[in-house]
C-alpha cells in the first residue's frame, strides 16, 4: 500500500510538472539492485503462443514529428497488454509488424545485474502506448532515437532509427544503438525496411556526426550512409547504398 500511495504521489507531481515518467522506491534506490536478468513480459513465449488480435497501425504513412518512436519486430512479435501491474495485467493484442508507436507514460519499477558477466544490467520499465488512439502496454524496448534526411534526388526521405541502450544503471540514456532504415515515398509510405544493422557504435553520447555521414553519389546515382566506429584495435565501416528501390551493403573491418 505505501508504495503504491508513494507512486501516486509522484505520478500526480509530474503531471502538474507536464511530464511522463514515473519511479517506483526499488528503481530509484541503488541498493535494491536486484541479482539476475530480467525477463521481458512481451516477448514471452507463454503469451506469443496465445491466440491474441493483430495490433496494426491503420496509417499507411509515417507521421513525422518528435514522437515518432517505433517498435523494430526482427525474430518474433510483441505482445501488449491492458497494465503494466503483473499481478492483474491481461495480453489484448500483439504486433508482427514494426509499428510507429507514441510513448505517453514510462513506469520505472527495477534494476537487474548479472553479476556473473563484467557488466550487464536489464531493466523491468514500462511503457503506456498509443496505436491508432488507443492505449497499450508493453516492457519491450523501444526505438527511441531518429534521424531524418531528405534525398531530395530521388524525392524520398530516409528515417534512421536507433534504440538509446542505457549505461551503468541508466536506462536508455545515451549509447544509441540497433540502428535500422526507413525509406520514405513523398507521402511519407514505407518504400523499404531495414533489418537491424550490423555495427555498434559504443559512444555514450554520441552524435550524428561523430558516427554517420550521409552523401549523394553523383556517379552512381546511389544515396550513401556509412556508419563508422573507431577502436583502439579495429576500425569498422557500414556502407549503405541506396538506387531509389534497392539496398546494398557493405562491411569493411580493419584489424
Amino acid at each position: 500500500m505505501k508504495k503504491i500511495l508513494i507512486l501516486l504521489i509522484i505520478l500526480f507531481s509530474l503531471e502538474n510538472y507536464g511530464q511522463n515518467h514515473a519511479f517506483y522506491n526499488d528503481y530509484r534506490s541503488h541498493k535494491n539492485i536486484i541479482e539476475g536478468t530480467y525477463s521481458q513480459k512481451s516477448t514471452l513465449k507463454t503469451y506469443l503462443d496465445l491466440k491474441l488480435p493483430i495490433i496494426d497501425n491503420n496509417s499507411k504513412s509515417i507521421e513525422i514529428n518528435k514522437d515518432f518512436d517505433f517498435i523494430k519486430i526482427s525474430k518474433s512479435s510483441v505482445v501488449l497488454f491492458d497494465s503494466h501491474n503483473v499481478e492483474i495485467m491481461k495480453p489484448i493484442g500483439k504486433i508482427e509488424r514494426t509499428t510507429q508507436v507514441k510513448i505517453d507514460s514510462t513506469f520505472f519499477k527495477e534494476i537487474y545485474r548479472d553479476y556473473s558477466k563484467p557488466w550487464s544490467t536489464s531493466f523491468n520499465v514500462w511503457n503506456k502506448i498509443t496505436i491508432n488512439g488507443k492505449s497499450y502496454y508493453t516492457d519491450y524496448d523501444i526505438h527511441d532515437s531518429q534521424d531524418i534526411e531528405d534525398i531530395k534526388q530521388l524525392n524520398q526521405k530516409v528515417l534512421i532509427v536507433g534504440q538509446n541502450t542505457g549505461y551503468d544503471y541508466l536506462y536508455h540514456m545515451g549509447y544509441p544503438e540497433y540502428y535500422f532504415l526507413l525509406f520514405l515515398d513523398k507521402s511519407n509510405e514505407v518504400i523499404f525496411e531495414s533489418e537491424i544493422l550490423d555495427i555498434r557504435i559504443g559512444d555514450e553520447f554520441a552524435m550524428k556526426e561523430d558516427f554517420l555521414k550521409t552523401n549523394w553519389n553523383e556517379k552512381t546515382e546511389n544515396f550513401e550512409i556509412t556508419f563508422f566506429k573507431q577502436l583502439e584495435a579495429e576500425r569498422k565501416e557500414l556502407e549503405i547504398h541506396w538506387n531509389g528501390k534497392e539496398i546494398k551493403i557493405e562491411t569493411t573491418a580493419n584489424n
